[in-house]
């Protein structure tokens, strides 16, 4: 999996290269899609069937929800990073200024703060 993923980034920065960009971030609406979808599909494993419901467990978040890389096998993993688009992403000439909005803080804020 983590081969996987590695890869995943390495086509991101090439990518970002070859536009010279210098800032790649997954477009929220991807983002939000790829979680729902993940959250369906964990409802399949075994966390989310009924005997794991009392259990007192560090897997479990405080939603209820269950820390696991991805609710499919990894081969699935291995084509989506090989054959996806990246069409998810954006791929940025400049980085932008980030505002104080979902708990980020500006790029002048942390150049201060360093």
């Amino acid at each position: 999996m983590i081969e996987a993923n590695g890869r995943y980034i390495v086509r991101c920065l090439q990518k970002a290269t070859k536009e010279k960009a210098k800032y790649v971030e997954v477009k929220q609406a991807f983002h939000d899609a790829y979680f729902e979808l993940m959250q369906k599909m964990s409802e399949k494993t075994l966390f989310k069937n009924g005997s794991c419901a009392t259990a007192n467990s560090y897997y479990f978040d405080k939603h209820g929800d269950a820390s696991l890389p991805t609710p499919f096998p990894p081969i699935w993993r291995w084509f989506r990073v090989r054959l996806s688009s990246l069409d998810s992403h954006r791929f940025e000439k400049e980085v932008p200024a980030l505002s104080r909005q979902k708990g980020r803080i500006s790029q002048k804020e942390t150049a201060v703060n360093a």
